[in-house]
């Protein structure tokens, strides 16, 4: 049985393209705590990413796992890309929840992600809205929570503004570099990214369009 997702290989991948979206929402540091951060102008990243399925033909459950692995195992390139903090509150963003939907009828077939980084995703008014976030884009769209889920309790995460790489808490400044391939993942050093090459080159070659809704 041909495999869903092998990082390694997916890019030599003969089957149709998926159009996967995936859309990052957090906040700025110093960003007004009220209802003017949300909206048209919420701070975000749309990363629109162009895969090929390993095969054609596959079921609608193949083609969601696929997105899911797709996610789970590019994570460091999607959440260290910017200076993020928490979607609802002013505090550092550690954790996420993702929800996710699939229209894989259409042709091509079409994914969309959405991912808040947030400061704690378990209790407390952050974790409240974003589980009525998560219940009113449910009802309006169909969408569900999907992996990757990190929990705020049993483990510290690493900053979602920290080094792709090392994601050491030191290394979360708003001036880390962006790789200049994909535009997207940041790093700390030369060192840092020369030794992630190796993961991240599968992600960095994936034909994307990314667009931020930023400053």
């Amino acid at each position: 049985m041909t495999e869903i997702f092998n990082p390694r290989t997916f890019l030599d991948n003969t089957g149709p393209e998926i159009e996967y979206s995936i859309i990052v929402y957090g906040s700025k540091p110093g960003d007004t705590l009220t209802d003017a951060r949300y909206g048209m102008h919420q701070r975000r990243v749309e990363i629109n990413v162009f895969p090929r399925l390993p095969r054609n033909n596959m079921s609608a459950a193949e083609m969601d796992r696929f997105c899911a692995s797709f996610l789970a195992c590019f994570w460091w390139d999607i959440k260290h890309n910017n200076f993020w903090h928490c979607e609802f509150c002013d505090k550092e963003s550690r954790v996420s929840k993702t929800n996710f939907m699939s229209f894989v009828n259409l042709d091509p077939p079409k994914a969309n992600s959405y991912v808040h980084l947030v400061c704690d995703n378990e209790s407390g008014p952050c974790a409240n809205f974003l589980r009525a976030a998560g219940m009113t884009l449910g009802v309006l769209t169909g969408a569900r929570t999907s992996t990757p889920e990190q929990v705020s309790s049993g483990r510290t995460h690493p900053l979602a503004s920290s080094c792709a790489k090392c994601r050491a808490d030191t290394s979360a400044l708003s001036e880390l570099a962006h790789c200049s391939g994909c535009k997207l993942t940041r790093y700390c050093s030369e060192k840092c990214q020369k030794d992630d090459w190796k993961r991240h080159k599968p992600f960095c070659k994936t034909p994307k369009e990314v667009k931020w809704v930023w400053d």
